[in-house]
């Protein structure tokens, strides 16, 4: 009857130790080895970022500073109202026009100063110059063709003029600019 009763008492134990304890703790590892891949992954993901830094920080070492400088003046990282008003003038200046009457726009920035329920998700901002100069036509072609060709960009939303005396006219200028936001 011992010879019968083994058999039977050995699958009943082997069936027992199984599913007390073999197979979960058979989970346990398949689960570990889960989190293992994701850990992997993860570790993968931070290699490919720090090699991605690297050459952007070695992209960013090789410009020089005097196109850093370029760069900034292009598109700057701030809103610089002063800055913009004076490159301005000084441009103006050397066609031997004087900026009068300027006013700055803060545009959407100032709405949604105002309604903090507008999200504005553009990685730029932009914000409105207006100013009058007064001169003759030619001087102020010459003008607006060094305003083009400057570092800055602008976009010249309004231009409207109004006759003074023979040949100097009275320019009034609306324009937009823009910066990076950070």
């Amino acid at each position: 009857m011992f010879k019968t009763l083994t058999p039977i008492i050995l699958l009943v134990a082997s069936v027992g130790l199984f599913f007390g304890f073999i197979n979960p703790e058979y989970g346990k590892i398949q689960a570990k080895r889960v989190e293992l891949a994701q850990y992997d992954e993860a570790l993968g993901k931070s290699k490919d970022l720090t090699n991605r830094r690297i050459e952007l920080s070695n992209k960013y070492k090789s410009i020089t500073d005097e196109d850093r400088v370029r760069l900034s003046k292009l598109l700057p990282n701030a809103v610089d109202n002063v800055r913009l008003i004076l490159d301005i003038d000084s441009i103006a200046k050397l066609h031997g026009m004087k900026i009068r009457n300027t006013r700055i726009d803060q545009g959407s920035s100032a709405d949604q100063a105002n309604n903090p329920a507008i999200v504005d998700e553009r990685k730029y901002g932009s914000i409105g110059l207006g100013f009058s100069v007064t001169s003759s036509y030619n001087d102020f072609v010459n003008f607006l063709n060094d305003l083009e060709h400057s570092l800055r960009i602008t976009d010249i939303v309004s231009l409207s003029l109004r006759p003074q005396k023979v040949g100097v006219y009275d320019f009034a200028i609306d324009l937009k600019t823009y910066w990076l936001k950070q």
